[in-house]
């Protein structure tokens, strides 16, 4: 039986593929950034930091601090997992400057 989390990573590889080929930037982010935190979920950390890597490289691409502040708050989020707590801080004192950046207060204020 396939679990909801295995979909949504199936659905999230499917919809990345797709907006490889149409360039669209925002859509390949967001395609490995919740592709990262279902692998996340999932408890593949591994897998979940490549994911959550490469969305951060196409949000640094773009120029984008909001996208590259949410990918920095989940990047923290494995190190915090990994129990490596100074990187995950790092992480998530450059995902706050990102975000102040942005002058995004929502995902600033949130976080996982």
């Amino acid at each position: 039986m396939v679990s909801a989390l295995d979909q949504a990573i199936e659905c999230c590889q499917d919809a990345f593929a797709i907006y490889a080929q149409t360039g669209d930037w925002y859509g390949q982010w967001s395609a490995r950034e919740i592709e990262g935190i279902a692998r996340l979920s999932r408890g593949q950390l591994s897998q979940a930091n490549d994911c959550l890597q490469q969305a951060l490289a196409t949000a640094r691409q773009a120029s984008d601090p909001r996208t590259e502040g949410m990918s920095l708050i989940w990047l923290g989020a494995i190190h915090e997992r990994h129990g490596s707590f100074e990187t995950a801080i790092a992480l998530r004192e450059q995902a706050v400057a990102a975000l102040k950046q942005a002058r995004n207060k929502w995902q600033h204020a949130g976080g996982p």
